[in-house]
Formats: C-alpha cells, sequence, structure tokens
C-alpha cells in the first residue's frame, strides 16, 4: 500500500522522516513484523538511496552519517509519544520503533494514522484521491470543538454536504454566507455561477440572534500539499471575497495541515514567516481538537461526518488490520 519516494531531503529532516517510519510500520506492517530497526533502514539504504544501481556497498562514514539520521528520527518518534500520549499509536524502545496500537484501535488513533496518510497521500495512491476532501471534513469537526453548541461550523468547499444547504453555486452560497455574517453583499450579478469556495473550506459563525453586524466568526483553509505555508493567505475574506462581501473588521483565520511540522512543542522546523498572520493547526493541534470532541472519545464518529470520512477511516482501519501478523 505504501510506496515511499526515499531522497537525501527526506534522510535529513527528522521530521519527515520519522513520518516515513510511522507509515512504513503502520501501512507495511507484515513486512516490519510491526516494528522498524537501523537493519531495516539499511536494506532502504543499499536499494533505494545510496545504490540505485546496486554497484557498490555503503562505506563505514556513510553508515555512521544514516546512523545519526535514523537516530533523530527514532527522537522523533520518541518526543512525539510523549507530547500525544494515548493518541499516539506508535513507541520507540532500544532503537527502534514499535507498534503500539490493538487491533480494534482506539479512533482518536485511527484519526492519527488518517492525519498522517493525509500528509503522506503522495506515498498512499490507492487512497490520495480520497484524502483531501476527508481531510476537510475532519478539518469541520476539528473547528466544532473550539466553539460552543450555538455556533454553526460549516463546511465551505464545493465538494462538501454543507453547501447543499449554502447552494452549489457561488451566487446562491455567497449571499447566504453574507446574511448569516450580517454583512454588505455587493456586486451580486458578478459573483460565478460555479461552485467556487473563494480559499474558505470551513467557516465558524457566532452569532447573537440580532441583525447587526458582525457575529464573530473565523474561516479556515485545509491544506495537504508539501508546501502547505502557500495556503495560509487564502480563508482570508478580504483576500477571496473582498469584492462581494464588504467587512470593516479583521478576522480569524486558521490553516489547518495534517503535517506535523515540530522538532519542540514550542517549536516549528520552518521559517516563522511561513506560519506567520493565521492560526497554525498542525496535526498535534488537530489530534488535540478532535481528542476534545465527546463523541470520538466514546469511539463515535459524529453523525453529522460524511460517509467519505467514514469511508476514509473504514479504509484505515482495513488496511491496518490487514496488514497485521500479530
Amino acid at each position: 500500500m505504501v510506496k515511499i519516494n526515499w531522497s537525501e531531503d527526506v534522510v535529513r529532516s527528522a521530521v519527515d522522516f520519522a513520518d516515513c517510519i510511522e507509515l512504513l510500520v503502520a501501512f507495511s506492517r507484515s513486512d516490519y513484523d510491526c516494528r522498524f530497526s537501523f537493519s531495516d533502514f539499511e536494506d532502504i539504504l543499499e536499494s533505494e538511496i545510496v545504490n540505485e544501481d546496486r554497484t557498490r556497498l555503503l562505506q563505514g562514514e556513510e553508515v555512521d552519517e544514516y546512523m545519526m539520521y535514523f537516530e533523530q528520527a527514532v527522537t522523533m518518534v520518541s518526543k512525539r509519544a510523549n507530547w500525544l500520549q494515548g493518541v499516539y499509536p506508535f513507541q520507540a524502545k532500544s532503537q527502534q520503533v514499535f507498534w503500539d496500537c490493538s487491533p480494534d484501535s482506539e479512533l482518536i488513533q485511527q484519526i492519527y494514522l488518517f492525519l498522517l496518510a493525509c500528509s503522506a497521500s503522495k506515498y498512499i495512491p490507492s487512497m490520495s484521491g480520497l484524502l483531501p476532501t476527508a481531510f476537510e471534513e475532519l478539518g469541520r469537526i476539528a473547528m466544532t470543538s473550539m466553539f460552543s453548541e450555538q455556533a454553526q461550523v460549516l463546511q465551505f468547499g464545493p465538494r462538501s454536504a454543507d453547501r447543499s444547504i449554502l447552494g452549489w453555486s457561488a451566487r446562491e452560497a455567497v449571499p447566504k454566507l453574507a446574511r448569516k455574517l450580517n454583512a454588505d453583499l455587493q456586486q451580486e450579478d458578478k459573483l460565478p455561477v460555479g461552485p467556487r469556495d473563494f480559499g474558505i473550506d470551513v467557516i465558524a459563525i457566532f452569532g447573537f440572534a440580532d441583525a447587526v453586524s458582525y457575529p464573530f466568526f473565523a474561516t479556515a483553509q485545509c491544506a495537504t500539499g508539501d508546501r502547505w505555508w502557500e495556503k495560509k493567505h487564502e480563508a482570508k475574506v478580504a483576500n477571496g471575497l473582498v469584492e462581494f462581501i464588504r467587512l470593516n473588521l479583521s478576522h480569524t483565520n486558521f490553516l489547518l495541515i495534517p503535517h506535523f511540522p515540530r522538532i519542540q512543542l514550542d517549536e516549528w522546523n520552518v521559517e516563522p514567516s511561513l506560519t506567520g498572520d493565521c492560526v497554525l493547526c498542525d496535526r498535534y493541534r488537530l489530534c488535540r481538537l478532535i481528542e476534545s470532541n465527546r463523541l470520538i472519545q466514546k469511539g463515535i464518529v459524529p453523525e453529522d461526518s460524511s460517509e467519505r470520512l467514514r469511508e476514509v477511516l473504514n479504509t484505515i482501519v482495513n488496511s491496518i488490520n490487514g496488514n497485521s501478523n500479530s
């Protein structure tokens, strides 16, 4: 199921390397006996990274260098296990990474694996078509966890079930959104007939049961691509809908990503400029938000979740259980 395109860049990044080890342990468990060690990595080195034509063996200094990268990745797995505790389905011990999840894994651990798969969909071609849209649905659940039950949290993406409420056409959906925001609509005749989302994948609105502008609201863009930071501005109404909805205020914009770009709990592994001007919710924050959902605490996918999300979660479970030889 998993085919990783190994490269020097992946190996030298403890974050990316840790993701790859997690993918192999979870989704190729029968190949790796539910654990991954440096000897397993050496086989990969000889065949896929250092020696693509298989004409030479690794030299001593090269082995030491790759051992260092491997140890850094295992340390990253240990950090994640410490940060996420029962949410995290792996453990690191004696310089090996082990599967630490029951065959009928807890839902929150399944969700961690789902987020891992979303961040590495290029390595899982059989699921790559389903993952991005299902991730938007999970983003809605995460956003719901931030607000009280009085808030309305909707997907605005054109392929979401919520657009059947607002209207598939942007010409229908945008005026309805403006009314929910008690905001002025302008140039309505220029709205496209197609199902545009204007960069907004999820929107949360906390109304005050009045008609005065504006209720509290927040928007989110869901980004699964490797260059996720390029999406951080898209969810701002001022960037996408400014031509049609007049707002005289700033609002909170989130960027939701399935990636885990942390080297410490208080430090990203990318430049600060790439994470600014938005509230960044990575795999850690999403797991924490979703973990707080009362239904998920009981192991139940919320009833208003789409069939797409349920299908993907079932595929995740079937994949990890099907690869189990324990």
